[in-house]
């Protein structure tokens, strides 16, 4: 019954008899009622309940909720492959809303060990999550509601110089990712693969966390600018820049204790 139409025919100073009466009201209500229960059906044969024809298009906001019980494991199995499509991968570099981190200059001393790379500077820990308190029948419960989806890194390395002196040395420089979830190991989200003595070097670098780490309720991602030169040597090394931004997803509610 895709477009239910009302029965009842009553009009006023006319006898209440047939569909003008009791028996229309009760046909109408109890058609009302089957588009609440998807289990019924309705007098055509068609199943009750509101079919997606009778829905306006925006009306509803995709959500995908997981049953409390889920482990990690059955998590991220259900997870790993469509929650990543959520979320647009395009960063508006001007929408300030975005950052996460925003650094301006910043010089790192060091003693250089040749072709070994050295932290120049590092982010705070970002989160990549946010919770948010929902109401149920049985109280409030957390849910994880923002996902930080896509991230954009842009960095601009001004040079490396000997300690001392206006010298710039050939220098590389990257950027690599850590996480929480993964103590101990760096992603390499972009590598220079030979020395250059060039000042003022940019780089931008769209990825997204989950492509190299699972979904997990307490990770947090820091980004890390590094550089190395080809010889041992007492140096500066200094980032004129370094800036974090990261569009988010509505789309999903992820109870807390999924994980």
């Amino acid at each position: 019954m895709a477009k239910p139409k009302r029965i009842f025919s009553g009009a006023d100073m006319t006898p209440s008899l047939g569909m003008a009466g009791a028996e229309g009201l009760k046909i109408d209500l109890d058609n009302i009622f089957r588009m609440f229960d998807p289990t019924s059906e309705f007098p055509d044969g068609s199943p009750g309940g509101i079919g997606t024809e009778n829905i306006q298009n925006g009306a509803i906001t995709a959500r995908k909720v997981v049953n409390k019980t889920l482990t990690e494991e059955k998590f991220t199995d259900e997870f790993n492959s469509s929650l990543i499509r959520k979320g647009s991968p395009v960063i508006d570099p001007e929408d300030r809303s975005l950052t996460h981190a925003s650094i301006g200059t910043t010089d790192k001393s060091v003693s250089a060990i040749a072709d070994q790379w050295f932290e120049v500077v590092r982010t705070a820990p970002i989160t990549l999550y946010e919770k948010d308190t929902i109401k149920t029948p049985e109280g409030d419960s957390e849910y994880f509601t923002l996902f930080t989806q896509f991230v954009q890194v842009a960095v601009t390395f001004d040079r490396v110089i000997i300690q001392g002196t206006a010298a710039v040395v050939p220098f590389m420089f990257r950027v690599v990712a850590s996480f929480t979830s993964a103590p101990g190991t760096d992603f390499v989200l972009f590598e220079e693969t030979t020395y250059s003595s060039t000042q003022i070097r940019s780089q931008t670098i769209d990825f997204s966390p989950f492509e190299h780490v699972q979904y997990r309720a307490d990770n947090s991602m820091t980004i890390k600018v590094e550089a190395r030169v080809s010889s041992a040597n007492q140096v500066t090394g200094r980032v004129y820049s370094l800036t974090v931004k990261g569009n988010k997803t509505e789309h999903v509610i992820i109870p807390v204790n999924a994980f």
